[in-house]
């Protein structure tokens, strides 16, 4: 176990620092306008990240093993956790599971923004008690 979680922390942190190099070299193409065109350099992250975890997926079907442990869980998941439910929603529909792969879909788009703004202006609800 300490083994796997070892190969997890240092896998993420090699996916974390490739994530933010990646998206400081997209963005020093695009534009300084970091709000406008931000967003493209996490599209292409999830994007790649989401190919190579299929490759993984793939090439390695024991997803308890080492070298999944250190690749995918790891580096793609410190790369990009979009990843994973690419791959997750990517299993529901390849076994026929329509309805609990679109649920999966919505609910996490939706939970995801609607829980962004909940965190968010409960911040700025809480701060403005303090200033």
């Amino acid at each position: 176990m300490l083994t796997k979680i070892i190969l997890v922390g240092l896998g993420g942190a090699i996916g974390a620092v490739c994530r933010y190099l990646m998206s400081v070299f997209i963005l020093s193409y695009l534009s300084h306008n970091s709000l406008a065109f931000g967003f493209v350099a996490t599209l292409c992250v999830n994007i790649i990240a989401c190919f190579l975890i299929g490759q993984c997926a793939y090439y390695i079907k024991d997803s308890q093993s080492l070298w999944y442990i250190f690749l995918a869980v790891g580096i793609l998941g410190g790369f990009s956790t979009f990843s994973s439910f690419g791959l997750e929603t990517f299993r529901l529909l390849e076994n026929h599971l329509f309805v609990q792969a679109f649920s999966y879909i919505f609910l996490s788009n939706i939970l995801g923004i609607l829980f962004v703004f909940l965190g968010y202006n409960i911040q700025r609800f809480l701060r403005s008690f303090i200033i």
